[in-house]
């Protein structure tokens, strides 16, 4: 009988032992964030972020980007106007669990911060300047044989702006880099979301017929409009 409560025993000592050895107390608080799938938006920004642990399953992240009309790499709508954008982001997560761990490799983690799969609610605002110069055709009379006669008008500089209010339910994963060398992680993260929601947009500017050239409702002319949202990316973090 003694015998084998020994073998029973036996091998998840043997386990315990070796994932105390290849396992790190990962600390800290805050994460500190890069979106580099914003930089090939059609509304490109540089965008950072922090997120602040508020309870062993509880966070909350903030991120704020800045773009130019230099700035954008993929061709859009906006690809002919001077421009500038802001995009905030605001968003609460709650982590289903524990950072999972692979047993078989003997790889386990202890950390005050929050790892593996979360959700969470978050509410997005946009805010895009953009104008060029522009002109129109007016009628400008009939000629002798009556047919009538349009002219061009310079315009200008004309500006316009668009405000752009979102909300999604985000799903994602949040994981450590592990380090097979050294048997460590480190403290560069990986998250990974997808979310769906919802965007109410108002357009401002001269009641003038622009092509928005793109899917959905012609976000360049003046006026509103609410459309479905979905949203997807990866950030990297640093734990300090």
């Amino acid at each position: 009988m003694r015998l084998l409560i020994l073998l029973l025993w036996l091998p998840g000592w043997v386990w315990a032992q070796r994932a105390g050895t290849d396992s790190l107390r990962l600390g800290g608080k805050t994460v500190v964030k890069l979106a580099p799938l914003a930089l090939i938006d059609p509304d490109a920004t540089i965008q950072f972020g922090l997120e602040r642990r508020l309870g062993p399953r509880r966070s909350v992240q903030a991120e704020a980007g800045y773009g130019w009309s230099g700035l954008q790499v993929l061709e859009g709508d906006l690809s002919d106007y001077r421009r500038s954008l802001y995009r905030f982001r605001t968003e609460l997560r709650y982590y289903t669990g524990r950072y999972r761990t692979n047993r078989r490799k003997g790889i386990a983690v202890r950390t005050d911060f929050p790892l593996g799969n979360y959700w969470g609610p978050e509410l997005l605002v946009k805010q895009i300047n953009f104008g060029r110069n522009e002109s129109i055709w007016e009628f400008s009379g009939y000629s002798p044989d009556g047919r009538a006669n349009y002219r061009t008008r310079e315009l200008g500089f004309v500006e316009r702006s668009r405000l752009v209010l979102g909300g999604h339910l985000k799903m994602g994963r949040q994981i450590a880099f592990y380090n097979t060398e050294k048997a460590t992680y480190s403290r560069v993260l990986l998250d990974l979301y997808v979310g769906i929601g919802a965007r109410w947009a108002v357009t401002k500017g001269p009641a003038q017929e622009l092509c928005g050239c793109g899917f959905g409702p012609n976000r360049l002319a003046p006026g509103r409009s609410v459309l479905p949202s979905l949203t997807a990316g990866i950030k990297l973090g640093l734990l300090k």
